[in-house]
């Protein structure tokens, strides 16, 4: 149920006419200046001469030659409706239809990919299939939330529950990993990340530690990546760690085709040696297409 306030102004004197929605019947005709009686909520307006069906934000014209009759408000008031109906139905079927019904074209589309991907041999390491629950969640009502800031700090009203879902997920990927949380923090935020490439021996196809730590003297960073796309040895952590004393430097290392084997605890991990750990969260962890990062709290 929705009211409708119609306000005609014309010289000094205001004839006012209080609709109820659906209904065009008249509930009340005044002329008695700005008083207004019988309205409960809806829009209440008084705008310029000849401008005076306000709903929803739309106005409708009285043409001037006409008389401003309760009979002709009648008729305008219904045909406004309708019209009102109709805009409301199609934005609802806009909103709520089917993604195969809206875009055709591109459903045909994920279709097509969901089979390739269904019938291809996938080898790509920074790949994987997420399960059902991850592909629910990504298209779930928490795609429309902003929520740019921390738990607690944010820069936009209404986070209350995103919040506890993200502590929710700084906690599990602690413990995912057994790792302490005075000890370690982490944000759990999706990030953008770019790869960065030691130098190989061409002879043996190993990392240059020795090579790694002159450059790293040379040069003296504050700041030194562990982290590989590619390279199918295990990572030396307690040496990049040597290598980082001996210059002055934090650790970085990223674990992100690893991460899934680390919690398993098959391969090494890098938080006993790092500063600073980050990973993916679709790869070896078989998540969502995001990121995790961790830090030490000294």
């Amino acid at each position: 149920m929705c009211e409708l306030l119609i306000v005609v102004r014309k010289g000094r004197s205001n004839w006012t006419i209080n609709c109820r929605s659906p209904s065009p019947l008249l509930t009340q005709v005044s002329a008695s200046g700005s008083y207004i009686s019988n309205v409960e909520g809806g829009n209440k307006h008084i705008l310029n001469t000849r401008r005076y069906i306000v709903n929803m934000g739309m106005l409708e014209h009285f043409p001037s030659h006409i008389p401003y009759s309760a009979r002709y408000m009648q008729q305008i008031y219904k045909a406004y409706h309708q019209q009102s109906l109709r805009m409301s139905n199609d934005i609802s079927r806009v909103l709520n239809a089917n993604l195969w019904d809206s875009d055709p074209e591109l459903w045909d589309l994920m279709k097509k990919e969901k089979r390739r991907q269904q019938t291809g041999l996938e080898m790509i390491a920074s790949e994987n299939f997420t399960t059902l629950p991850v592909l629910q969640c990504l298209s779930s009502c928490l795609h429309n939330k902003y929520s740019e800031g921390l738990p607690g700090q944010r820069y936009y009203g209404g986070n209350q529950f995103i919040d506890q879902i993200e502590l929710l997920a700084q906690r599990r990927s602690l413990e995912a990993f057994n790792l302490d949380p005075e000890k370690w923090g982490v944000n759990v935020q999706p990030y953008s990340g770019s790869p960065a490439n030691f130098a190989v021996d061409p002879n043996t196809g190993l990392i240059d530690y020795d090579q790694l730590l002159s450059t790293a003297r040379v040069f003296k960073p504050k700041l030194i990546i562990a982290g590989v796309s590619c390279y199918s040895r295990p990572l030396d952590y307690k040496r990049f760690r040597q290598i980082c004393d001996d210059v002055g430097a934090y650790l970085f290392s990223d674990m992100a085709h690893i991460s899934g084997l680390v919690a398993a605890g098959v391969t090494p991990s890098p938080f006993e040696y790092s500063d600073i750990v980050s990973t993916t969260t679709h790869k070896s962890l078989r998540g969502p297409r995001a990121g995790v990062i961790f830090s030490e709290r000294e």
